[in-house]
């Protein structure tokens, strides 16, 4: 869109009386996207010029073209109230055909979707959704609601979490009775109590595992843990305390490797992000928690 009609319909709203969030609002779209036409940044497509015409009571011809004086077709909006976009002219038969018409046509205009740039937008006359930079906002039943990008990176944060930690859960409580069980059932077993419960140090490890698979990082693997039961167990079953806690020493090298897999995983995921066309983020920055 050219500069002499993006001025034109900054004109043109502003002497019909309206701001930009209030015809926003009539158009079910946000402020951001009246802002870039009246910017020349982006232009209106049929369905919105067609709107535009109605809601200022001129025709596409008049709405667009800058040579025809504005005065004049605000004058002529004025002296004519029922002449509207041209585009409206349609012949009835009767009376009755002309009404219905009308109502279909206030139905269509009601019901509104706008994809761009700036966001999702859905208008169905009193309900509507707008899903943009700013968060999720609902109006439902003459009841608002406004959902942060923060709020929806929480609430899919905390479902994502729960099969983990119900798996988790899981895994420690049989871990937990299968030592009691064998602790009860053999208490005369050499080894019954005391090298039973180093078992429970692979709970964090078992839930690790998730961790590693959703944040797509090695790293995330709770190593340490693992060296510690496995230095436990060897050291009361066998004894080899020495030299066995060399084993400690891996704890360093394996996070050095870790590393560049991580950078790996990381720009293998980051690219088949880009390929995706549209691609609504609501989890916002990862966290390392």
């Amino acid at each position: 869109m050219n500069i002499e009609i993006a001025n034109r319909l900054v004109q043109l709203r502003k002497k019909c009386g309206y701001s930009q969030e209030e015809l926003a609002g009539k158009l079910g779209l946000s402020r951001q996207s009246v802002s870039k036409w009246e910017r020349a940044e982006a232009s209106p497509d049929t369905d919105n010029l067609i709107e535009l015409a109605r809601l200022y009571n001129v025709s596409l011809d008049d709405l667009l073209n800058p040579d025809v004086n504005l005065d004049d077709v605000i004058n002529k909006a004025e002296k004519n109230p029922n002449e509207g976009s041209d585009v409206n002219d349609v012949p009835h038969e009767n009376e009755e055909n002309a009404g219905e018409t009308t109502s279909n046509d206030e139905k269509e205009s009601k019901s509104k979707v706008n994809i761009g740039s700036d966001g999702i937008h859905i208008d169905d006359g009193d309900d509507s959704v707008h899903i943009d930079g700013k968060g999720i906002h609902i109006v439902e039943n003459g009841e608002e609601k406004h959902f942060t990008g923060e709020d929806i990176k929480r609430k899919f944060k905390r479902e994502e979490h729960i099969g983990e930690e119900i798996a988790t859960a899981v895994f420690g409580t049989l871990v937990i009775i299968g030592y009691l069980l064998f602790g009860f059932l053999y208490p005369d077993h050499e080894f019954a109590w005391s090298v039973g419960w180093t078992a429970i140090l692979l709970i964090p490890v078992f839930g690790s595992i998730f961790k590693c698979a959703r944040k797509h990082r090695v790293s995330r693997f709770a190593y340490p843990i693992l060296v510690t039961a496995v230095y436990c167990f060897v050291g009361i079953t066998f004894g080899l305390w020495h030299p066995l806690w060399v084993l400690f020493l891996t704890i360093p090298v394996f996070y050095g490797l870790a590393a560049p897999f991580d950078k790996l995983l990381k720009r293998k995921y980051s690219s088949n992000d880009d390929d995706d066309n549209v691609v609504i983020d609501v989890k916002g920055v990862e966290s390392d928690d």
